[in-house]
């Protein structure tokens, strides 16, 4: 075998050996890929008027979303915790409501969680009612509650779901969620 031939052969080799390794980096990248498609998740944030007045965040996506950080706003300002939310609607006063956290929350595919629902002063869910009621007031104010919820998939790839009242949400993929800080709402 002349040496000629041997050179030949060594970069033969070497050509299909890089181009193996091209085909199993693009084949691995295919793959993770797929994974991801997956596990996906895509939260959406809303509010109802039927069957009665109430606030909520459906998973409409094929993952889990783990929520890390949850800011809710009435007209862009940020506001700790629902009681104030209900305040800044409703006026000053007592306005019953139940609440499900949605801060640190893992919420399956097709799964809903109701954030907010308010009460009458019997204890009863909240319908719109005659206006200037207690349920006209909610009911005109949910158009202007925002959020801004970080959140991410069992992969560690994270998104920002920016929402405010009916129809207007945007989602963006984000390196990680932010830190709590004095905007993170607190429930």
């Amino acid at each position: 075998m002349s040496e000629r031939s041997t050179r030949y052969e060594t970069a033969v080799a070497t050509f299909i050996g890089v181009l193996a390794l091209v085909v199993s980096a693009y084949t691995a990248y295919v793959q993770r890929q797929q994974v991801r498609a997956q596990v996906l998740p895509i939260l959406q944030f809303g509010s109802s008027n039927t069957p009665h007045l109430m606030v909520g965040i459906d998973n409409k996506g094929v993952g889990p979303a783990l929520i890390k950080n949850v800011v809710v706003t009435v007209d862009g300002e940020a506001k700790p915790d629902w009681r104030s939310v209900m305040e800044t609607l409703m006026g000053p006063g007592k306005h019953p409501f139940t609440e499900n956290d949605i801060h640190s929350l893992i919420l399956a595919p097709n799964e809903t969680v109701i954030a907010v629902t308010p009460h009458d002063d019997a204890g009863e869910p909240l319908h719109v009612g005659p206006p200037g009621s207690p349920g006209a007031l909610f009911n005109a104010g949910r158009l202007h509650i925002g959020v801004e919820i970080c959140y991410c998939s069992t992969l560690g790839d994270c998104w920002m779901l920016r929402a405010k009242g009916v129809g207007d949400e945007t989602r963006t993929e984000v390196r990680r969620c932010p830190a709590s800080s004095e905007r993170t709402f607190r429930q």
